[in-house]
């Protein structure tokens, strides 16, 4: 009987008083997708451009991490309470369905406000744990002291009985929730673990490999490679002769490059923090204390790669046609792209050459 009450209260809602709260979230969806848009390429812009030294993610990525994921799913139960409240309002249905629709209008929208402070309790869980793994691994003494004054009084409590046996409760309890909440909390990791992956993403991609490969007539026809940011494992060029008519190819030479036979310079960009002043203070303590492994960052936006080889290809060249086949692999945290470079060298005697392109380009 007290659960029909509930579902008579909640049908005894007006439709004014529907279409208000539903005006209330989708004005929310509205400023919250722009907002959550505007960190997201904020993030992306920012955080992706610095690589920790010592460990690849600092305190902001999780924070921010955690404030996407969150995000995200709240406009996601926004957006279903929202169809779920328009399919309720639809008083041409009757009876059983339009009860359902009533129910599940009310159900999405208290577990709208439900779910968020769930999602922002995960979020302080998660940003805790990191701190402290952070810090114990960097010898952090503020995160070592906090967690002495945590461990040791909680350690002392576990000899008395009605510590342990609260403690018992309290799990029981926290198995329960989570056992119930289980799929929301799967769905807040499985989020947090995609913008993760983004911002990951994003810092392999700052520094876009590309190569040029230019056929110099010259009297030893030189073939001269520079890849930048990034180089393949190998390099494979095949020369193939042929007669006047291009037919009856014959493989002349096959030249494996290794990547350790490129000549290399570069220019890297890291960035440190000012040392602080040597007059002691709390601020400059906890500062230096919270910054323990995260004071030295790379910039792969600032830096930049060169390696350059040269190679002779008049002593694999034939009378007549020859075609030169360039193959090399170039990987990346995303994708693999294999290419395949095919010219043609026409040899009319030793001192004359007529290439049929100079110059390849990725960026062609």
């Amino acid at each position: 009987m007290r659960r029909n009450t509930n579902s008579n209260n909640q049908q005894d809602l007006s439709f004014g008083e529907r279409t208000g709260r539903l005006v209330l979230v989708t004005t929310v969806i509205g400023v919250l997708g722009v907002g959550y848009y505007k960190l997201l390429m904020l993030a992306i812009n920012i955080l992706s451009t610095k690589m920790y030294m010592k460990f690849p993610l600092s305190i902001e990525h999780i924070i921010v991490t955690c404030m996407l994921s969150t995000g995200c799913l709240v406009l996601v139960s926004a957006i279903y309470y929202s169809y779920c409240e328009f399919s309720a309002l639809n008083y041409t249905q009757r009876g059983v369905t339009r009860r359902k629709n009533v129910n599940r209008a009310d159900e999405s929208y208290s577990s709208l406000f439900k779910f968020s402070s769930l999602y922002a309790g995960i979020s302080m869980i998660v940003t805790l744990l990191f701190i402290l793994t952070v810090g114990l691994i960097f010898q952090n003494r503020f995160v070592i002291v906090i967690t002495f004054l945590v461990v040791v009084p909680f350690a002392i409590a576990l000899f008395f009985k009605k510590f342990r046996k609260e403690l018992r409760k309290g799990i029981v309890k926290l198995r329960k929730y989570v056992m119930k909440n289980w799929k929301v909390i799967g769905a807040w990791m499985f989020t947090a673990y995609l913008m993760l992956s983004i911002l990951i993403l994003a810092m392999s991609n700052l520094q876009k490999p590309s190569f040029i490969i230019n056929f110099v007539n010259d009297k030893t026809v030189p073939i001269k490679f520079h890849f930048e940011n990034k180089i393949p494992e190998k390099v494979i060029l095949s020369f193939y002769s042929t007669d006047d008519k291009g037919n009856n190819a014959v493989l002349t030479q096959e030249v494996e490059v290794n990547k350790l036979d490129f000549k290399r310079s570069f220019i890297e960009v890291t960035e440190k923090q000012i040392s602080e002043k040597e007059s002691f203070s709390m601020a400059n303590f906890l500062n230096k204390e919270m910054n323990k492994g995260l004071n030295e960052a790379y910039l792969p936006d600032r830096s930049h790669y060169d390696y350059k080889y040269e190679i002779n290809s008049l002593d694999f060249l034939k009378s007549g046609k020859n075609f030169v086949i360039i193959q090399f692999e170039i990987d990346s945290l995303s994708n693999n792209r294999v290419y395949k470079v095919v010219n043609e060298i026409d040899v009319k005697d030793r001192e004359t050459f007529i290439i049929n392109t100079e110059e390849f380009s990725s960026r062609n």
